[in-house]
């Protein structure tokens, strides 16, 4: 349990260090019917605005990409192998799917707390469910810059091989500043 908290903790470093290399994903004007391509991988908006009020972004990173980060951070930071190795060793039992990215602003601080959401993940043919998950809660970061939203961002471990295309929905619970359900089609290796 204790390896599984310290991966999870890992991951969340890493991601402060790849959001700046995400600048897709942080962009509010992501319409219905349009792609953005983020670490190779396709992910098309199907359902769910983004508007004013109300941003709910995601990206798909591999379980390769994210052994990949682990050995980037473990080089700049000097980890010693053996951290690394239980790193790798845990991600590859905990997170066969890879990593689902989700970004949440909402104009208020409950609106925005991880605990009004809830992520489910089914084949491209919306027939088999992959993975359900309602997060916990989670107190949103406040607004910054020119932002009055408070925002909230998780990882997703998934830990079972949803393939090479299949569907994200992101559940907003609340609904009071969207349309309460964002669907995302995810496609890998492009």
């Amino acid at each position: 349990m204790k390896t599984i908290i310290t991966l999870l903790t890992i991951l969340t470093s890493l991601t402060v260090f790849s959001q700046t290399y995400n600048a897709e994903f942080h962009k509010r004007k992501w319409k219905i019917g349009k792609e953005k391509i983020i670490k190779q991988n396709r992910i098309t908006r199907l359902e769910g605005r983004n508007n004013a009020s109300a941003i709910t972004n995601i990206y798909y990173e591999t379980l390769e990409q994210s052994i990949a980060n682990l050995r980037r951070t473990a080089g700049k930071e000097m980890w010693l192998q053996e951290k690394l190795d239980r790193l790798i060793k845990v991600s590859r039992e905990v997170a066969i799917g890879g990593n689902i990215h989700i970004l949440i602003e909402r104009p208020t601080i409950d609106a925005a707390n991880m605990e009004y959401f809830s992520i489910i993940i089914k084949d491209s043919k919306d027939k088999e469910e992959l993975f359900r998950k309602d997060f916990e809660n989670v107190i949103p970061n406040t607004p910054a810059g020119n932002s009055d939203l408070w925002s909230n961002y998780e990882i997703q471990v998934i830990d079972n091989n949803p393939g090479d295309s299949f569907n994200v929905y992101i559940i907003d619970k609340l609904g009071f500043y969207s349309t309460g359900k964002y669907k995302f089609l995810v496609q890998t290796g492009i």
